[in-house]
């Protein structure tokens, strides 16, 4: 729904609502009555106007000019809302990019301190690694236990961090969300998400 028509309960008393037009025009001369005044003929506040799906941005300036030129009134306000719908999507694409390139350097410095803990994981080691070679067991079979290992890890991690990651941020949307009365939606980063989960399996 529309701004205009979310519900919220501690505003009850000043919510909009949709009701047909007999319904409105009985309400309205009821009103105009107990008052003792006539109904208003002009008794439009906001028009909205649908454009087709293949409409250009050349299309919604015409309009948006051809109704300002029309209506000279300034105190009367006219609308772009495909104008802000352009400047949100690029506000959200410049923030995706920014979370993009803050997840590759996050990435890069993860892959160094993985580097160096796996090395000196190793080292630590050294002594089982020499009862493994001891009794009877290859390089390639002690190279696969670590690689084992790094992946027990790897995928332990993804899988928690996915876990409180999403639940983090459906806590903090959900209470956003509550105070500004728009509707709850998730819009999960599946390109990011992937390739990170991607290149950390791969290394």
């Amino acid at each position: 729904l529309p701004y205009d028509l979310q519900y919220a309960s501690f505003l009850a008393a000043f919510q909009n609502a949709v009701i047909s037009m007999p319904a409105y025009n009985k309400i309205f001369k009821e009103i105009a009555d107990y008052l003792g005044t006539e109904v208003p003929t002009n008794i439009w506040q906001k028009i909205a106007i649908k454009m087709p799906d293949d409409a250009t941005d050349n299309d919604y300036d015409d309009i948006n000019e051809g109704i300002r030129n029309f209506v000279p009134n300034q105190e009367i306000e006219v609308d772009d809302m495909h104008q802000v719908d352009r400047d949100v999507r690029g506000n959200i694409s410049l923030v995706n990019d920014f979370f993009l390139i803050l997840g590759l350097i996050g990435l890069i410095l993860s892959f160094f301190i993985l580097w160096l803990s796996f090395l000196a994981n190793i080292r630590n080691s050294s002594w089982e690694l020499g009862v493994l070679r001891s009794i009877g067991i290859n390089n390639f079979q002690v190279t696969m236990i670590y690689i084992y290992e790094a992946l027990s890890i790897i995928i332990s991690c993804i899988i928690l961090g996915t876990i409180i990651g999403t639940l983090t941020a459906l806590i903090l949307c959900s209470q956003s969300n509550l105070f500004m009365m728009m509707p709850l939606y998730l819009d999960f980063p599946w390109p990011l998400y992937l390739s990170i989960c991607s290149v950390a399996l791969t290394v």
